[in-house]
């Protein structure tokens, strides 16, 4: 064990009373070098739980495509295997971080509940109970204290239960209106401007992979082709009712490039902008005018 690392492994020789909830080890960690690379889908095939909270420095994790900065506060909650990769990036010279490793049926399941609400990465306070939690079992298995199964997996089962209290009541009906209407209403009052995706999750809350789950799951597309689609609205609309140029309209729906618009207009509604407000058209990809 280097300065860097401090780990401590549980082993427990009578396992012939399934627990479904144990411990494999709880450790501090310092990654200052660039080999410092965990791969989800190169751990072996049996199914565990990650719990990785920062303290210091910086990380970074790849998840689904995206990549989530992991800075002081952030908790990642992982499972193996999956196709994950957590590392020290090259634009930070180090990574302090807390970790606890646990299996069982109990602890898989809490942590795909929590994952489903909350997203891979948590943030947390260092005096939140869940990182106390963390910290308790970590002072046990240093000062020799969990020598007991039954303890180790009571302990266990209580610091997931803590996790999934931390990441919010499951009221999905109530939590959807609000999302919905969040986003909505934020995107109407900016369509003359470009809509990024991150802005959007900082405006709900959320992280930039959790947003776009959820996105996809309570609007049944990408946010990207919604706010397109809201722009084209839009530019529907102008279309028919004022004397704008196409170039104006194009400003007007946030696209800096009007040739760009045109392109992005004639893909969705298969016909130009010119040709549609010349053909006098009532209906066009899809989308009607709305007379209110």
């Amino acid at each position: 064990m280097t300065p860097e690392q401090e780990c401590y492994n549980l082993l427990f020789a009578d396992r012939s009373f399934p627990l479904h909830a144990m411990l494999i080890n709880a450790g501090r960690e310092l990654a200052v070098s660039p080999s410092y690379r965990w791969d989800g889908m190169r751990r072996g095939h049996r199914e565990f739980v990650i719990w990785q909270y920062t303290e210091d420095g910086e990380g970074a994790l790849d998840l689904d495509g995206v990549t989530i900065r992991q800075t002081p506060g952030s908790a990642m909650l992982l499972i193996v295997p999956e196709p994950h990769c957590y590392y020290l990036p090259a634009d930070s010279s180090f990574w302090r971080v807390r970790f606890l490793t646990m299996y069982g049926g109990e602890v898989v399941r809490l942590a795909r509940e929590c994952r489903r609400r909350c997203g891979p990465v948590m943030m947390f306070a260092p005096d939140d109970p869940v990182p106390v939690a963390a910290q308790d079992i970590f002072l046990r298995c240093r000062a020799g204290m969990l020598k007991e199964a039954c303890l180790a997996s009571a302990l266990t089962y209580d610091f997931m239960t803590r996790l999934l209290a931390a990441s919010g009541a499951d009221d999905r009906q109530g939590e959807h209106a609000i999302f919905v209407r969040k986003i909505n209403d934020y995107c109407l009052a900016r369509l003359d401007r470009p809509i990024r995706v991150e802005e959007l999750a900082r405006r709900a809350g959320y992280s930039r992979w959790h947003f776009a789950r959820l996105f996809r799951e309570r609007f049944g597309q990408s946010p990207r082709d919604y706010v397109l689609e809201l722009k084209m609205r839009l530019a529907v609309r102008l279309l028919q009712t004022t004397s704008k140029t196409v170039k104006e309209i194009a400003a007007s729906c946030g696209f800096e490039d009007p040739a760009y618009f045109c392109r992005v207009f004639r893909h969705l509604q298969k016909i130009s902008p010119s040709a549609f407000r010349t053909g006098k058209k009532k209906k066009a990809g899809g989308i009607t005018l709305e007379t209110q």
